[in-house]
């Protein structure tokens, strides 16, 4: 169902994106990939890439870059617009990468779209160096009571109404709201991946907390 959605949408997905967010989005991934702390030669995934629009903003020297996701539709259009990346079509609880690959993950609206989140976890420390940083970028929960008010009716009531204008599909806006809604908080969040063995976790809100940023590095027990 998931995929489906995303497929359905993949055309106007990154213009409605940015109209939905008034044109914040590509702030918050560029702080997400400077919070991800990405250095020459380093081997990074965009995991749950979709349209590449985070991979597109990685621009470091002699990095290797793969971009993973489950909608063919979105991986078309990566592959098409973005000649900086490997682009995968694949799940993110089956990871097609060797153990500790990668120095970098990083995630923009992604792990709420996964139906085993924990395996999910499991395979992105699997592919992870030791030292090597995690980061998502998601839709937050405000605790300010008015800014949590307003932003749960936009992301319920217009968010869809935007996503039928511009996609003729308010279902998979609806949905973008419902997954929002009932995902983990980011501390909810933090607290599985350290339980997986992550450490340093951080968190960052942004925009009142409609968007958080959580960080964590993999780091294995000195011996």
């Amino acid at each position: 169902m998931i995929k489906e959605y995303f497929n359905s949408i993949s055309i106007k997905y990154d213009l409605v994106n940015s109209i939905i967010s008034f044109g914040m989005d590509n702030k918050w991934r560029k702080k997400a990939i400077n919070i991800a702390k990405i250095k020459e030669n380093n081997k990074c995934l965009d995991l749950c890439c979709g349209t590449g629009k985070i991979s597109k903003l990685i621009k470091y020297p002699n990095i290797e870059l793969y971009g993973i996701d489950i909608s063919e539709n979105m991986i078309s259009i990566a592959k098409k617009e973005i000649k900086n990346a490997t682009f995968f079509l694949g799940d993110a609880t089956k990871l097609p990468f060797n153990n500790e690959y990668f120095d970098v993950v990083i995630t923009g609206w992604g792990l709420r779209n996964i139906n085993n989140l924990e395996k999910a976890i499991d395979e992105i420390y699997r592919v992870l160096k030791n030292g090597g940083r995690f980061v998502s970028l998601d839709m937050g929960k405000p605790k300010n009571i008015f800014i949590k008010n307003l932003f749960w009716f936009y992301m319920k009531h217009i968010v869809p109404i935007i996503g039928k204008l511009f996609t003729n599909n308010y279902d998979s806006y609806k949905y973008f709201y419902e997954s929002s809604k009932n995902f983990l908080s980011p501390e909810e969040l933090i607290n599985i991946f350290v339980e997986k063995g992550f450490s340093n976790p951080q968190i960052y809100n942004l925009s009142f907390g409609a968007v958080s940023i959580i960080y964590l590095e993999k780091k294995h027990p000195q011996k």
